[in-house]
């Protein structure tokens, strides 16, 4: 077992607990052993570079940037600290000095390093995701706002001074993690939609420790999924613009359309983003096509249905040529719906739902859309004179 723990560590994967990789482990053994992993992820669909790697979860303050303590970036939370400071030492979590990036939890509790494959006595691991989240202000969920990977997570914080940004020199700030600057990744605050369930909504959620090491297997591979998925968009060249893209101005002062308006907007903002893919949007909002953008990169268009919210309420409303399109065999697999939360805020939130192969509407963070279809009827005034049908007895 120790072998096998051997070559999982060796490809970057967590090891067997319980049994620490051997240390010396021949060729011929490793060879084998390669081989037996790579038939048994065949045989159940899944590929061995797909297992997750160890994982870890800091809830920190809500800030933007995280570049320091800016006034205008303030930390938000409801750590006790940030009561009575407008910035607590997360503020520097993502900026880099000397090409590397240094994290700070709060509270600084020691990290029970077993957890992550370590060893009872070992001081640090490596080789650790670490995933940043903070509480939205207005909505108040926990969302996944940036990650570490490959990263170094030390058992007992280290002290240091940040020597750049609004703030250094200030206070000697404890961490107790560090990665390559390259390896750190923050989302735009407009970019952050991945939800964490908390201990009220699901069992092993996250609780009031800011150190958290997720609910699940489950939930841990959505989260190795969508982070796949935004550093694959990072790393893909932006479409060129055709000069057509982004939503027609409208000036109508309604509440309805100016949520409309402001959800269209966060939505074509999102997808010609390097996070949302680069892709190159065009709005269809007045042909009825079903859908509102189109978004095309290279051979690939999405259609996307945009819904905005003035609350953070979750019902919206398919029109019946919305739901058709949504649910026809031509469009499902690449028909996206966009709701946007809070659209008139100064911190709206995006819900991103595709269909999946579970044949549900579901978000990267695995809340689905209950679709309830309504039935209607179409009414017609007729001129009474002119009419020829006889008056149902019943009315």
């Amino acid at each position: 077992m120790r072998n096998i723990s051997s070559v999982l560590e060796n490809r970057d994967h967590r090891y067997i607990p319980g049994y620490l990789p051997a240390a010396n482990t021949g060729s011929d053994v490793s060879r084998r052993i390669e081989k037996i992993l790579d038939e048994v992820a065949a045989d159940d669909g899944r590929s061995v570079a797909a297992s997750l790697p160890r994982m870890v979860f800091f809830n920190v303050g809500w800030m933007n940037k995280y570049q320091g303590m800016s006034p205008e970036d303030p930390t938000l939370g409801r750590h006790g600290y940030l009561r009575e400071h407008a910035h607590g030492f997360e503020s520097f979590n993502f900026l880099p000095e000397e090409g590397r990036v240094f994290g700070y939890q709060p509270r600084t509790d020691k990290i029970w390093l077993p957890r992550l494959g370590g060893s009872p006595k070992a001081e640090t691991v490596e080789h650790v995701l670490v995933v940043w989240l903070a509480t939205h202000p207005v909505s108040m969920t926990v969302l996944v706002v940036g990650w570490y990977k490959d990263a170094t997570v030390y058992r007992t914080p280290i002290v240091r001074m940040p020597a750049q940004g609004d703030g250094a020199g200030q206070d000697e700030i404890p961490y107790t993690v560090e990665a390559r600057a390259e390896n750190a990744t923050l989302l735009p605050a407009t970019n952050r939609s991945f939800r964490a369930p908390t201990h009220h909504s699901m069992a092993g959620g996250l609780g009031q420790s800011p150190v958290w090491y997720g609910a699940n297997d489950e939930f841990r591979e959505r989260v190795w999924r969508y982070i796949q998925g935004i550093d694959r968009n990072l790393s893909l060249p932006k479409a060129p613009r055709r000069g057509r893209g982004g939503p027609p101005r409208n000036t109508d002062p309604e509440l309805r359309r100016k949520v409309e308006k402001a959800a269209v907007k966060h939505a074509t903002d999102y997808f010609t983003s390097n996070v949302g893919g680069g892709y190159d949007v065009e709005s269809f909002e007045l042909e009825g096509r079903g859908w509102d953008l189109e978004a095309t990169r290279g051979d690939e268009t999405l259609l996307i249905e945009v819904k905005g919210l003035s609350g953070n309420g979750g019902v919206c409303e398919f029109t019946p040529n919305e739901y058709a399109k949504s649910h026809h065999n031509d469009h499902r697999d690449r028909y996206v719906i966009y709701i946007v939360s809070d659209c008139l805020s100064n911190a709206p939130v995006a819900s991103i739902f595709r269909f999946t192969e579970r044949g549900a509407w579901e978000a990267a963070d695995g809340r689905q859309l209950m679709v309830a279809p309504l039935v209607g009827a179409r009414l017609t005034i007729v001129d009474s004179v002119a009419s020829n049908t006889e008056t149902d007895p019943a009315e």
